[in-house]
Formats: C-alpha cells, structure tokens, sequence
C-alpha cells in the first residue's frame, strides 16, 4: 500500500514539474509580446466598471474612442476586438466580460470577412481563436469555446500551452526581446508597444483602441487579393446559430444590444463585388429577430466621409479616422440624425450618388509571373475613360512599360525583380497612384 501511495505521489509530481515546465516553456517562446490582445485583456480584467461594451474584431480595435465616448456620453465604454476574432470568440468573449461587470449596452460589429469565414468544424487554423482563448479567464467559458470552435481531432491541441497556431516562435531576435522584456519586468507591465503607434496623453492603446499613426497616401489604394464574400459561408449556419446565442444572452443579462458595422474604404467595399448581398442578407436576417441593422458604410458622405489618409490600410482606420467616426457614431446614437434616413439603402446606391471615381486600382502578379494584371475600382466608369502609366524600376534602371494605355494587362521585364509603378488617370487627369513590389521570370 506504502508503495502504491510513493508511486503516486512521485508521478503527481511529476505531472506538476511538467505542466510547470511546459508552462514556463510556452510563456517564453510565445511570440506576445507586442501583442495588443494582451494588453486589452489585462486591462479588461482591471476596470472599475464597463458601461458599454463593444465586440468584433480588428475593426473594433480600430473603431471607436473610448476617450470621446467618454467625454461625449460619460460613459465607461470597452473595445474587445482582437485580430480576426470569429463570432464565436466574440460570444465567449462577451460572456467573459458579461460574468465580470454590470454592462448596459453591447454594440456588436457584424463584419463581413467574419461572418464569411470558415464554418468551426472545418477549420484547420485556430490563430485568431487562441489569440482569444489564451486570455479567457473563466474555464468554463474557455472549455465551451473549445469544444464549439473546432471538430474533437484538435481538443487536445487547444488544450495544451504549446501547440499547433499557438504563436509559439524559434526566431532567436523574437526570443532575445522576450527573454529582455520578462527579465527587466517591460513585459509583466502590459504597455504595448507595436509600430507606428500615435500617443494619447502616453496611452497608444486605451480600453481596447489601438492608435496608429499609419496612413494611406492618397490615391494609393491597391491590393493583391481583394476577394468576393463568401455567402455560402454566412448562410451555413454558424454564424447566425451563434449571433442568436449573443441575444439570447443579451436578454438574459437585460443588455440593450446593438448591431452595427465600422466604416471600411469604398475601395475594399466596392472591390469586395457583392457587399450589397451580404448587406441586404444581414439585414434581413437581424430584422427578422426585431433589430436594426446600422451599417456605417452606408452613411450619406455629407454626415460622413473618410479620406484615403485616414485609413491605416483599406479596410481599418487609423487615429484620425477613428476620433472623426467616433463622433457621429456617438451623435447618431444621440438622435442628432433622423434614425435610418440617413443611410443609403445600398453600397451601390451611395457610390453611384458621388462624382466619377476611382476608389483605387486591384493589382496583382499573374500566376506566371510575368504580366502586371490592374482592375480600376470605380463607381462604374466606363473603361475608355481611365488609362495607365507603367514602369519598372529594376538593376538600378527604370524601364518604361506603358504609357497612357487603357490595357490592364502589362508584360513585366522577363527574369527580373523590382518595383512596379503605376499612375492611373480619368479622363486624362491624373488620379491614383502606387508601387508593388515584383519578381518576374
């Protein structure tokens, strides 16, 4: 019996110094810290109190001003978005935060690339779920998120610290700056401290926001793999299983719930193909359940209008962007606005009431390698009116690829490497402007 009982206490030591080790193994090589996800989620478990939450993903971090709701409403509001959060996270991430304070109102930012991602039992990626389920606190929460995030073949991949998609890294820089930041104590202070960031009273990051000082030039929209949305995903049943667990609990806490999108550029919306499907699907869909939908995307350009320097990229805002959306968004929900007379009923419908535009130019590399493909993003301007210059700047020598030609199609310098540029023009006049990198063979 004696020997049984030393048995069993060396192997639950055993099991101990392990999960210790393995612990310890994970939070070193853990590529986090410069994380903004950390930062929001110790801060979250910090707060006196929360008045209004707002849930979603990147867009939500890069959305609204807790500092302005502060000074406009005298209200104590909190962004929980973290980098592609799922539906599924947002839900287990609201009820973390339902369970911890006396919330009033939840806005929840219904985005188009979430609500199209995979269906959970055919994902084979879980970055953006462990970037949540990492900071959970509840293990309650954290078990049903793992068991409704993904098919049983990855439980015990979720479970574990160390795992596959678990932002583990070998990168000997990477774990320099780590092992630097643990050791003199920069790390267990929680201040983020990303690139390009903008200071607000010694605050790059407040109650979820992140500030960044990085800016669109102007006219320089481009990208390399603008994608429709894919509906199939939205209508399978995931996403609007969980959006009606996010009012099931809403109602159940008394929490007044909101659904509303933050701005994107036309250049993303438009360049997307079939935005308005998926407006006019959610639409539907939330009204059916007695809610409106407030899609800020929407809104007529004299109550709200974003320039390109104003994004951080085509589909987030930068510190300028958010103080100006920050502030109809509060005015709106303020009633200084008549309700939903003041958005378009459709993306096409607010593009085609502007002047001839070219929102930007969706650029790519062939699959050869060897052509420049260019689609002008427009509010339907016809073809003939919009033509290219093109060169390459490759060895040191600029070559000239086009010049005033409305082709979309430019052979690149076989065998070569370098900068492309390109000076889009309507109408004779210049109009955007931008460089992709290249390598041709």
């Amino acid at each position: 019996m004696n020997k049984i009982i030393k048995r069993s206490v060396k192997f639950t030591v055993f099991i101990l110094i392990l999960a210790v080790l393995v612990y310890c193994t994970a939070l070193i090589l853990r590529d986090d810290a410069h994380s903004y996800s950390r930062v929001m989620m110790h801060e979250l478990y910090n707060q006196d109190h929360i008045d209004y939450v707002v849930c979603g993903a990147s867009h939500v971090s890069h959305g609204l001003d807790p500092k302005l709701v502060e000074q406009f409403w005298g209200k104590s509001l909190y962004n929980t978005g973290t980098p592609s959060q799922h539906i599924d996270g947002s839900y287990a991430m609201l009820r973390q935060v339902l369970d911890l304070y006396k919330v009033e109102k939840v806005f929840l930012d219904i985005d188009n690339g979430i609500a199209a991602s995979t269906p959970f039992l055919q994902r084979k990626g879980f970055k953006s779920e462990y970037i949540v389920s990492t900071y959970l606190r509840d293990p309650k929460i954290k078990l049903d998120f793992y068991k409704n995030m993904s098919s049983p073949e990855y439980y015990l991949n979720s479970i574990l610290p160390l795992g596959k998609d678990k932002l583990i890294t070998l990168d000997p820089v990477i774990l320099f700056d780590k092992a630097k930041q643990i050791l003199n104590g920069k790390y267990f202070n929680y201040e983020y401290s990303g690139w390009n960031m903008y200071k607000i009273n010694d605050d790059s990051i407040y109650k979820g926001c992140v500030y960044e000082d990085t800016f669109i030039e102007e006219g320089s929209f481009h990208e390399t793999a603008n994608v429709p949305i894919v509906m199939e995903n939205v209508r399978t049943g995931d996403w609007a299983a969980t959006i009606d667990k996010i009012i099931a609990l809403c109602k159940e806490k008394n929490v007044e719930l909101i659904f509303f999108s933050a701005p994107c550029s036309d250049f993303y919306l438009k360049g997307k193909g079939n935005y308005d499907e998926y407006y006019e699907y959610a639409s539907s869909f939330l009204k059916e359940r007695g809610y409106d939908y407030y899609d800020f995307n929407l809104i007529r350009e004299n109550i709200l209008s974003f320039a390109d320097i104003e994004f951080r990229d085509s589909n987030h805002l930068n510190h300028t962007g958010i103080k100006k959306f920050t502030k109809v968004f509060c005015d709106f929900f303020d009633g200084k606005y008549d309700g939903m007379e003041v958005f378009y009923n459709s993306h096409e419908e607010k593009i085609n009431s502007m002047e001839p535009r070219i929102f930007g130019v969706d650029a790519s590399i062939d699959n050869l390698k060897q052509n420049l493909i260019l689609y002008p993003v427009t509010n339907n301007i016809p073809s003939e009116r919009i033509t290219f210059d093109v060169s390459a700047v490759t060895g040191g020598k600029t070559v000239q690829l086009a010049e005033k030609t409305s082709r979309t199609k430019i052979p690149l310098p076989p065998a070569s490497s370098g900068v492309v540029k390109v000076q889009a023009y309507l109408d004779g006049s210049p109009s955007n402007s931008f460089s992709l990198k290249y390598l041709s063979f």
